[in-house]
């Protein structure tokens, strides 16, 4: 295992220890697919019996898990069978309890709930963005879907003004706050500048101008509590009144995606095929950078691991222990995969029209020597 303290890079992982058998997103991961060759492959549905296993390199172009067993006390991860679904054209899942909702920028979204198809429904709205849980709804785009009913409602006022000439702003990304409370949304003008704008979540009326400039727009936004941060080129943090809080000492290309754990204390940061980085919210200093060909990334809801999902869609994982990354073994690798998802008890990859889901129990353990994620299986 290799520890990474303040800024150091984190080097690769050891070798696998045994051998096995082994939705798209717009912007800046557009260019970098290009380079990964992923036949779609027909979108199946099957569910088997989760079982322990070492972390170690696989690479089966289907995601399954291997027979092969192993410790988790020894060697600290245990992946369960994996649960594949149509994601109907979605670049982006969450989960909820033994529902899995894959959504798309089209405004399409659908429900599973575990192997069964429960509904699906489509908006009028383009909806770019990920899927944030918002208590009993889920959010994407302006739109919020109702689990219980099914049911999709859009916010047309969060939603730019349509003008002759295709004159009018172009929504790059939008993001939810954990409360449902605001909607940010990033737009590039028909003159070649971008805003960043706050909007109530309740109305999708527009509150606050919160960033303008004439880069490009941002496609990473994460809404916190009481500030937003925009993953421009330096990123940057500002007040849900639009005053700068904070510059973040990272990298020097706009970020392809932001995201924080359940209580929002880390944030992570990820330059497309680069580094991803573990930002403190209490200073908003770097505290450990990872360095891969990144594609996407997810923090676990405790905080307590990060999965990296490479362009080719290897997917690492590493312990967050007080500050630090402790990378351990690869976990999988799946062909085609865009996005990744950590749950409070699943990880979830979306590519190539699928969403798979699978139970995943990692021994994290910080200063105290506690287990800080553990995941339970599978249904």
């Amino acid at each position: 295992m290799v520890d990474l303290h303040a800024h150091p890079v984190l080097a690769p992982p050891r070798a696998s220890l045994t051998r096995g058998s082994a939705a798209n997103r717009p912007g800046l991961l557009a260019y970098a697919l290009l380079l990964v060759a992923c036949a779609p492959s027909t979108p199946r549905e099957s569910v088997a019996n989760g079982v322990a296993w070492p972390a170690r390199d696989v690479s089966n172009d289907r995601g399954d898990s291997p027979s092969s067993r192993g410790e988790v006390a020894e060697n600290e991860v245990e992946l369960g069978a994996w649960t594949t679904l149509s994601s109907e054209g979605g670049g982006a899942a969450v989960v909820v309890g033994e529902q899995t909702i894959a959504v798309g920028r089209g405004g399409h979204a659908v429900i599973w709930d575990g192997v069964r198809r429960v509904a699906s429904v489509t908006g009028t709205s383009i909806s770019p963005g990920r899927p944030r849980v918002v208590g009993g709804r889920v959010a994407w785009g302006p739109n919020l879907l109702a689990l219980d009913a099914g049911t999709l409602e859009s916010l047309k006022a969060a939603e730019p003004l349509h003008m002759p000439m295709d004159r009018g702003d172009v929504v790059r990304t939008y993001a939810w706050s954990g409360d449902g409370a605001w909607l940010a949304r990033s737009v590039s003008t028909h003159g070649g500048s971008a805003r960043v704008t706050l909007h109530d979540g309740a109305t999708g009326q527009e509150i606050v101008t919160a960033w303008a400039g004439s880069d490009l727009a941002p496609e990473a936004l994460w809404v916190g509590p009481r500030w937003l941060a925009i993953g421009v080129r330096q990123p940057r943090v500002v007040d849900l009144e639009g005053r700068e809080l904070a510059t973040i000492d990272f990298g020097g290309t706009p970020l392809s995606h932001l995201e924080a754990n359940l209580d929002e204390r880390w944030l992570i940061g990820v330059e497309l095929n680069h580094a991803i980085a573990l930002i403190d919210t209490s200073n908003w200093a770097v505290v450990a950078r990872w360095a891969g060909p990144w594609a996407d990334a997810a923090i676990a809801p405790d905080g307590a691991a990060i999965v990296g999902l490479e362009l080719g869609g290897k997917l690492r994982l590493a312990c967050v222990d007080s500050g630090r990354l402790r990378e351990l073994d690869t976990l999988t690798t799946i062909v085609g995969a865009v996005t990744v998802q950590l749950g409070a008890v699943d990880i979830a990859v979306v590519g190539s029209g699928e969403v798979r889901r699978a139970s995943l129990r990692v021994a994290c353990r910080g200063a105290s020597g506690s287990s800080a994620m553990s995941v339970s299986a599978t249904r």
